[in-house]
């Protein structure tokens, strides 16, 4: 639970406190998740945004961020496919990763830019998003574009805009 939802490599002191906490509620979820969001290891300033999104969190974030209005999701499974994330086919027991390690590397970024580029130019069957203005999409970040990320996209054609903003550095953190 600390490395979902803190950090890749969570800080010891918060594994061995949530430890605790799991011994001491006889194993109540409910209980370590309370106690992992009281603490100071999620909400310090270190831990903000330092999550790499898998490709399952890269497409639900790219469609809510677009409000997309979704008719047929086949696109979308064949996106994860791709990915090497595909719905519901994980290969081992115990899930898809969910470390920066797992899902940064250059075929899958390469399959992010890519759907982000046919998604923008609404080249995606069944899946159109709604709004393509730049300011609104940019209000689900977290954070402000870095100036680099905010000067590539100015200078691209209007046309791949969105597709930068989608595929940037920024966009891709949680």
């Amino acid at each position: 639970l600390a490395q979902y939802f803190v950090n890749d490599k969570p800080p010891a002191s918060l594994v061995e406190s949530l430890s605790q906490v799991y011994l001491k509620s006889d194993g109540d979820i409910a209980s370590v998740l309370n106690a992992l969001f009281h603490s100071n290891e999620f909400w310090d300033a270190k831990n903000q945004n330092a999550k790499f999104k898998s490709p399952y969190r890269f497409l639900i974030s790219t469609l809510r961020a677009t409000d997309t209005r979704i008719e047929d999701v086949q696109p979308a499974v064949n996106y994860l496919r791709q990915a090497g994330m595909p719905l519901y086919k994980c290969l081992t027991p115990d899930g898809y990763k969910n470390t920066q390690e797992a899902w940064l590397n250059p075929d899958n970024l390469v399959n992010r830019l890519d759907f982000a580029t046919v998604f923008s130019a609404g080249r995606l069957r069944g899946m159109q998003p709604r709004t393509r203005q730049l300011d609104l999409v940019a209000q689900s970040l977290p954070n402000k574009l870095s100036e680099k990320t905010s000067n590539a996209i100015k200078k691209a054609p209007p046309a791949m805009r969105l597709a930068l903003l989608l595929g940037s550095p920024e966009f891709m953190k949680y």
